[in-house]
């Protein structure tokens, strides 16, 4: 038997993948990982709960230099001091842990600053397809 093509070594190893989780997860299971490795563009190398746990450092470290940059500016250019800076501190984490355990979303919050004061905020939503390669 001769040499197989990589890709469709790829295909079984898909394959097999796929039989392991409906075999541990059912139909439904299957579906749901399928729907979230297309949604994340997640090679089959890595597993769900690795990626998940990446997600999470990158929010947690993100929202932290944000909470710290918003923090200077307000007490630079508006004055803030320890109390305010405080009360602002944990606010901000208070929203930021929403996003983080996924209760609201950007989007959410973005809706609800255009419906109640009518500004528009840019968001620039990372959704592009993330290529690793082996090597």
């Amino acid at each position: 038997m001769g040499k197989i093509s990589k890709e469709e070594q790829w295909r079984r190893e898909g394959m097999a993948y796929a039989l392991k989780v409906a075999e541990q997860k059912g139909i439904d299971g299957l579906r749901q990982e399928l729907k979230f490795r297309n949604i994340s563009f997640a090679p089959l190398a890595i597993p769900k709960g690795k990626l998940d746990e990446f997600a999470h450092n990158v929010k947690t470290q993100t929202t932290d230099v944000f909470c710290i940059l918003c923090e200077i500016i307000l007490h630079d250019k508006y004055g803030f001091g320890k109390k305010r800076l405080i009360d602002f501190s944990q606010e901000l984490n208070r929203y930021a842990e929403m996003i983080c355990e996924d209760y609201v979303t950007v989007e959410d919050i973005i809706g609800i600053l255009e419906e109640e004061c009518g500004i528009t905020l840019p968001y620039r939503k990372n959704d592009r397809t993330v290529v690793i390669e082996e090597g």
